[in-house]
This record gives C-alpha cells, sequence and structure tokens, in this order.
C-alpha cells in the first residue's frame, strides 16, 4: 500500500534524515561512531546559523544587532571568524574544510565550500543539503514541503 506521507510526516522523515547527516559529518570529522547525537548537533548548529543570519541581516541593513553596534569591515571578518569556531567546536573542536559564513542575508549563513576539494568531498560523502551554487548547508530549514 502507497499511502501518501502528510507534511508532518515528511518533515519528520526529513529531520530523521538531518541527523543522520549531522552523524555521518560528526564520524566524517574525525569523532568516534556510535558515540554522536544528531540531534544534538543539528540543534545547535540551527541556533548558531540563526545567529550567523540575524547578525547578517542587521550587518546588511546596518543596524545594531545583540547589543553590538553596526561593525566595521574588520569588526565584521572577527564576527565571522568566532562564528566559524563555534561551528566547529560542534563536532570537537575539528576544522571544516571549505567551511564559511555567508554574509548574504539572503541565504543560508553556515556553509562549506564546493570548490575546496576535502570540502566537497565532504559534501558528497555526507550528504549534505545543498543551495543553488553547490554550497554544502551546515543547517537548512527542514519544513516537510
Amino acid at each position: 500500500m502507497n499511502a501518501k506521507l502528510n507534511k508532518r510526516e515528511r518533515r519528520a522523515a526529513a529531520l530523521l534524515a538531518h541527523y543522520a547527516t549531522c552523524e555521518r559529518l560528526a564520524v566524517a570529522l574525525g569523532a568516534p561512531a556510535g558515540t554522536v547525537d544528531g540531534k544534538k548537533i543539528s540543534v545547535t548548529l540551527c541556533k548558531i546559523e540563526r545567529d550567523a543570519h540575524a547578525a547578517a541581516t542587521a550587518q546588511c541593513n546596518g543596524e545594531p544587532y545583540g547589543g553590538q553596534p553596526y561593525r566595521e569591515e574588520e569588526q565584521w571578518e572577527m564576527w565571522k571568524c568566532r562564528i566559524m569556531g563555534d561551528a566547529q567546536r560542534v563536532f570537537a573542536g575539528a576544522t571544516i574544510p571549505g567551511l564559511f559564513v555567508n554574509s548574504d542575508p539572503r541565504g543560508y549563513a553556515l556553509k562549506i565550500d564546493p570548490d575546496n576539494a576535502e570540502g566537497r568531498a565532504l559534501i558528497e560523502s555526507c550528504r549534505l543539503h545543498t543551495d543553488w551554487g553547490r554550497n554544502g548547508i551546515l543547517s537548512p530549514k527542514i519544513t516537510g514541503d
């Protein structure tokens, strides 16, 4: 019997698949298999993504964010390095090849560059969600649509 799934069921299935992707990513970055929690990784990355996206939007609009004044270019670069460090700490400090913070608020903030050979291999082996530019997305929005 081929029953259609409703939106809630599609979202639940997509979340489980994303948790598995997070676990594959952690193992690919050096975590021992069976010791990682994909849901915990996903939730932490989602918080970092939300913060980075909100800050990029504020920066683009020339507005303060999180009690900080508008950042000059040098301050913005330092802030992006901090966000990248936060993302890498999720994976026990492992360096994520090709990781960058997208400053354009129209898309996702935490991405892996496919032009980086190691990053592309990571995107393909872990089956990460990708955008139109083939960038690997660490924390995609999962809606069930």
